[in-house]
């Protein structure tokens, strides 16, 4: 005789989403280069929920199809939107139905990028923990993705704030970072406990900006990524900030389909990733590409958590070129070598959307400003929690 949980059995099948708009989509379930189809399994992440911290997110966009919601904006600019389509983009390769991997997982936007790509780790740090606490009070921390395709310069706070989201068992997608530099000296990539994520190209080489070194846990597709702009459509862009998404969009497929937590993701994303990358970089410890089960004989097996007795109730449920190119398009020469364009965090990155018209404040997209109301004290919100006076350390996105 022996006792065991009475699990819940469903019916699972195998999609298949043929010409794929994004080379990155069809690498990452298949075992080689060239492929044009994306292999996956029909829970597509259902039951997770992704949260992107960036520069917003055009929750409108028809990719999105009604899944995606605006959550917070911490830059306190009254701008509920993505005025730079950084967010908007990353958000189409994680939860989109035609850019993206998870195609069932709920969105949340939460602005913490100004629509110039930048701001203060103190936005930043706040952004990390309300995605915390409203993932806490909605479906429960473990069913809960935080992708950052952002970073700077080292910042203790943001480590910390960080490995404190692990800590409560959410799952941490991080860009490495687009300088060809030890991945070490930029923030939060270089904390341990987070999944820092390098840029692979076509070829599977790393991408030539990849940040690489002992931070990095594995690799994604990165270079010339296709995926939703805001106001509708697509667009091109590269950088670790692309690689990030697809990481992040894997992990929601696995928690969904194999009943993971997020702690286990990085290491499960390991497992079933291939030895790929050439010339990962200096004393970077993996050469792993991540790929869904795909090119090792199949999707991984359906593995539901066991559904709570009715003694144990679940957790709750809820310098300077002066014209960029166009969208697609390469930005013009690098006449100063490490100098970001104006209004562009790193140099050779493909141009953004033009940003639609502002959108008033509604109550569905209401403007959610800093604790405190529109007088929200940095300084002393810095002092106070952070003990410094630094919180004027601009980060930026992670797009080349």
């Amino acid at each position: 005789m022996f006792v065991e949980p009475d699990t819940i059995v469903s019916v699972h099948g195998k999609v298949e989403q043929s010409n794929v708009p994004s080379w990155g989509l069809a690498r990452i379930s298949n075992p080689q280069p060239g492929a044009d189809s994306y292999t996956y399994d029909s829970s597509a992440g259902e039951g997770i929920t992704v949260y992107s911290v960036d520069t917003g997110v055009d929750v409108n966009h028809e990719d999105f199809e009604g899944r995606a919601i605006w959550g917070s904006n911490q830059v306190n600019d009254g701008d509920d939107r993505d005025g730079s389509g950084h967010g908007t983009h990353t958000s189409g390769t994680m939860v989109g139905k035609m850019y993206g991997i998870a195609k069932k997982a709920k969105l949340v936007a939460v602005k913490v990028l100004g629509n110039d790509g930048s701001g203060p780790t103190s936005g930043i740090v706040a952004g990390i923990n309300w995605s915390v606490e409203h993932a806490r009070q909605n479906g429960g921390t473990k069913k809960a993705v935080m992708n950052m395709s952002l970073g700077g310069s080292s910042s203790s706070a943001l480590n910390r704030a960080a490995a404190q989201a692990v800590e409560q068992g959410m799952f941490l997608s991080v860009a490495a970072g687009n300088d060809n530099q030890d991945a070490q000296s930029s923030s939060p990539a270089s904390e341990p406990s987070v999944c820092t994520v390098g840029s692979s190209a076509e070829d599977d080489s790393r991408s030539s900006f990849s940040n690489w070194g002992p931070a990095i846990d594995i690799f994604a597709p990165g270079s010339n990524i296709v995926s939703a702009r805001p106001g509708g459509g697509s667009q091109s862009m590269s950088g670790t900030s692309m690689a990030a998404p697809h990481v992040a969009g894997l992990a929601a497929y696995l928690m969904a389909l194999e009943g993971i937590s997020g702690g286990a993701v990085c290491d499960r994303l390991k497992e079933l990733g291939t030895s790929s990358i050439t010339d990962a970089g200096p004393g970077t410890p993996t050469n792993v590409l991540i790929n869904n089960g795909g090119a090792k004989g199949g999707q991984p097996n359906p593995n539901p958590a066991p559904a709570p007795s009715p003694s144990q109730p679940s957790e709750p449920q809820q310098p300077t070129p002066s014209q960029p190119g166009q969208p697609g398009e390469p930005f013009p020469g690098e006449p100063f070598p490490g100098e970001p364009f104006p209004g562009q965090p790193f140099p050779g990155e493909s141009a953004p959307a033009p940003a639609p018209a502002p959108m008033p404040p509604t109550p569905q997209h209401p403007h959610t400003p800093y604790p405190g109301g529109d007088n929200f004290d940095f300084d002393s919100f810095w002092k106070k929690y952070f003990g410094g006076e630094h919180w004027r350390k601009m980060f930026s996105s992670f797009w080349n």
